[in-house]
């Protein structure tokens, strides 16, 4: 099982994938709440629980320049300069199972999910796919937000069936299903404080990653291959280097059209711009 790491060190540029990416000799996954309280004019405690989100602590021990290859050390600090900037990465602890789909029908109770298209992740791996006994997540996005865990039991396109019953009626925003160990976007926490990478020497080094993935860009995943209500086929989605545009829309993915002519994504987005909004959502920019 060999873990594996990418990113886009700039919007416009390829995506790099971090050499010799072993599997982590530590990998942390919590999910953390943020509350705030207010105290109101007659006395009162108003507290208010925010959408959760998780957190991912990814630690690489004891690795040597030798052993890792030449370029590993400069690979790691580009990785970490363009963390430091408010990029995004692509992890998954094994690149075989790098994979997330977008659900199309799923109901309480049943064992089955219908799947859309291939693995939207399948730019950066290729061959990976579900297999038996895999644990993976059902996701959907803000405003449901609602989170389960599964195991698969068997997958043959476009159905994966779990062991287990589907708890949540997500009805709002199409779920994504995914390996429990990939995550396709994360960002470098606000709280971080200790030392990102370390060196021993200058001949062995450690890297200590405390990511998060939020609620915001797990719903801009959602956006990217779903506008307006409208699922976009033969859309491929990759994490790119995230910088605010005009206006307050953040570009968290960049699609990558395969058989989609540019023109095609932009009359798309007139067609959702002129919609009336869905469920509460929104409608994003996108760029071809």
């Amino acid at each position: 099982m060999a873990g594996a790491l990418w990113f886009y060190p700039d919007p416009a540029s390829p995506v790099r994938k971090l050499s010799a990416f072993v599997a982590p000799n530590d990998l942390q996954v919590d999910t953390v709440y943020a509350r705030s309280s207010a105290v109101s004019l007659d006395g009162g405690v108003k507290t208010a629980i925010h959408a959760g989100y998780e957190r991912v602590r990814i630690v690489v021990e004891r690795r040597s320049e030798r052993a890792a290859g030449s370029t590993w050390r400069d690979e790691a600090e580009s990785l970490l300069w363009h963390l430091e900037s408010g990029g995004a990465v692509t992890f998954a602890l094994d690149e075989a199972a790098a994979y997330a789909y977008p659900v199309t029908g799923t109901a309480p109770y049943s064992t089955g999910l219908s799947l859309f298209g291939t693995n939207i992740l399948s730019g950066l791996a290729p061959s990976a796919a579900p297999a038996a006994d895999d644990r993976v997540v059902l996701s959907s996005a803000l405003p449901e937000f609602r989170r389960e865990g599964g195991t698969v039991a068997s997958f043959s396109a476009p159905t994966l069936t779990l062991d287990n019953k589907v708890a949540y009626d997500h009805r709002l925003r199409s779920p994504i299903v995914r390996h429990w160990g990939c995550f396709p976007a994360l960002r470098l926490a606000p709280e971080a404080a200790r030392p990102l990478f370390q060196s021993e020497r200058g001949f062995v080094f450690t890297l200590a990653l405390d990511l998060v993935q939020s609620p915001a860009d797990l719903t801009a995943l959602h956006d990217a291959f779903q506008v307006g209500g409208i699922v976009l086929a033969g859309v491929g989605v990759t994490p790119s280097a995230t910088s605010v545009t005009l206006g307050d829309v953040f570009r968290r993915f960049r699609p990558e059209g395969v058989g989609v002519a540019p023109g095609a994504l932009d009359a798309i987005q007139r067609s959702a711009l002129n919609a009336p909004a869905q469920a509460g959502g929104r409608v994003p920019r996108m760029r071809p």
